[in-house]
């Protein structure tokens, strides 16, 4: 099956363009940053600060929802990730350490017997998508992981996180090849590596993982980053390839590639969110709403970045006055299922559609509308893009 598709590459880079996925390749403002700077914090720099994590402590110490609730869903997860064997590209033997996927809705074979034969929306089932569920396995078990470690000071889950984290990019035996495989290999490691980079920033300094090894896997990330530097893309690609940038670029503590990143993000802004703060790069796929929110929920994760550096993505507006919030409002009740959404959706809404993001909506602008979503999906959130037990992280901690 895979040699097959391999063979048919040309064909479905063709498929997504036409699918609006198109690579401009360019040269990007990290050009001008030069080599990255080594790694010397000893706290954690993404998602989660040293202030964060004692907020977030307190309100479980006090018994206090929705963290209490979420530490123990969070621990019933790490713990089932205790025993899983470190997921890998090379589980299957070929093609070794590359990464490779086929599209998820292509390969049908049409009436005239041709293919790829490419339907949104409509998952083939005989599609190789291995790598891709070894991904997600790969960054959900490593930042559940370190995210007990953190709460728990319990050893095992760190010393099994660093497991996950090496096995997927640094172990001779099974790491993965930093380098992006094909065109669907892109979207799919700019949504599930910086799973993994979280959960090695948040084992930064622990004594039971070596320096060096650290500093090894911070070296696989930057490598991999400097490749996805070199080139650009539209609609949901083009942000989530940012939050891999920007997830790298914070763990690795450049100061430069933060700034570039949130400068990329307000470039971004205007054009991919209109006046009304409809995401108009989604509003032509069959599930519009899940991939509105799909890259919607990749702009909140770059404001919270930016939080972490000290940068107001949050509150930025452009001269015209959209901003994310512009996009929040409209998407709100839509969420909420309060409103009908007036564009193509032909399956029904779920909480896996991204509507956690609301859960770091609500802490970062305390508006009703926000917290109505999160109340019509109910606590604990679970984000399944990076972030993980939400309403642990990024709920409002304040009694």
């Amino acid at each position: 099956m895979r040699r097959r598709w391999l063979l048919a590459l040309p064909a479905l880079a063709l498929a997504a363009g036409a699918a609006g996925w198109v690579s401009l390749e360019r040269r990007t403002p990290w050009d001008r940053c030069g080599d990255p700077p080594p790694a010397m914090a000893t706290a954690p720099q993404t998602f989660l600060l040293p202030d964060d994590i004692a907020a977030i402590r307190g309100a479980v110490a006090a018994g206090r929802e929705p963290q209490a609730s979420a530490l123990a869903r969070l621990l019933r997860d790490a713990d089932a990730a205790l025993a899983l064997a470190p997921p890998s590209v090379t589980r299957q033997g070929d093609p070794g350490p590359a990464y490779i996927s086929e599209l998820p809705y292509c390969g049908w074979t049409r009436r005239d017997g041709k293919e790829p034969d490419c339907r949104d929306g409509a998952v083939n089932p005989g599609a190789d998508r291995g790598d891709y569920e070894a991904a997600i396995a790969a960054g959900d078990a490593a930042r559940d992981l370190a995210l007990a470690h953190l709460f728990t000071g319990d050893d095992r889950y760190a010393a099994q996180a660093a497991r996950v984290v090496e096995g997927w990019t640094t172990d001779p035996a099974t790491g993965m090849q930093p380098s992006f495989g094909n065109l669907q290999s892109r979207i799919e490691l700019f949504i599930t590596l910086p799973a993994l980079a979280y959960a090695a920033d948040l084992l930064r300094g622990w004594p039971g993982w070596p320096a060096d090894r650290q500093a090894a896997v911070h070296r696989w990330f930057q490598a991999i980053a400097a490749e996805a530097e070199g080139f650009r893309h539209e609609n949901n690609f083009e942000d989530w390839r940012l939050v891999l940038l920007g997830t790298v670029a914070a763990l690795s503590g450049d100061r430069c590639r933060i700034n570039a990143t949130a400068r990329a993000v307000r470039d971004l802004i205007p054009r991919q969110i209109d006046r009304e703060g409809f995401m108009v790069k989604e509003l032509d796929r069959a599930d519009s709403l899940s991939y509105s929110l799909f890259a919607l929920d990749a702009l909140v994760q770059l404001a919270e970045l930016g939080r972490a550096w000290g940068i107001d993505l949050h509150g930025y507006r452009t001269p015209d006055g959209v901003g994310l919030e512009t996009a929040l409002d409209r998407h709100a009740p839509f969420a909420a299922g309060t409103a009908p959404w007036p564009h193509g959706q032909q399956a029904p809404l779920t909480a896996a559609d991204n509507v956690s993001l609301y859960e770091l909506a609500t802490k970062a602008y305390g508006k009703p509308a926000y917290r109505a979503v999160v109340d019509h999906w109910g606590r604990p959130l679970r984000s399944t893009r990076v972030l993980g037990p939400v309403s642990l992280t990024h709920a409002a901690t304040a009694p």
